[in-house]
């Protein structure tokens, strides 16, 4: 359920160092996609639901379009750039990473 932090940054870690596995992490508040290598993803989301998209521990360059706060060509760390907390602006939005690996966060439920 993602109650405890020490266990969730713990999955974190173990499925950031899998390989060839597409793996989703879900709790009662969130789904997460790992994503790795060169990828461009549509995701659809609701009105109101946030998302945050963070290098595991850096990708890039990456871009975000179809929210709030959109970002062209820039590198996401874990220790530095990352969207947090931003807000869907069309029905779907567009992502891509040209290398490295991420963890893209949807919440599940409206934020608003």
């Amino acid at each position: 359920t993602g109650e405890r932090l020490d266990h969730v940054l713990g999955c974190l870690r173990f499925v950031s160092q899998a390989n060839n596995l597409n793996i989703v992490l879900i709790t009662d508040e969130v789904a997460a996609w790992m994503l790795r290598g060169k990828l461009t993803r549509q995701f659809a989301i609701p009105k109101y639901h946030a998302l945050s998209w963070f290098g595991l521990p850096e990708a890039g360059p990456c871009s975000l379009s179809g929210v709030k706060w959109p970002f062209r060509n820039r590198k996401l760390r874990a220790d530095g750039f990352h969207s947090l907390s931003n807000e869907p602006t069309s029905e779907k939005i567009s992502l891509s990473q040209s290398a490295g690996k991420s963890v893209l966060v949807i919440s599940l439920k409206p934020q608003k």
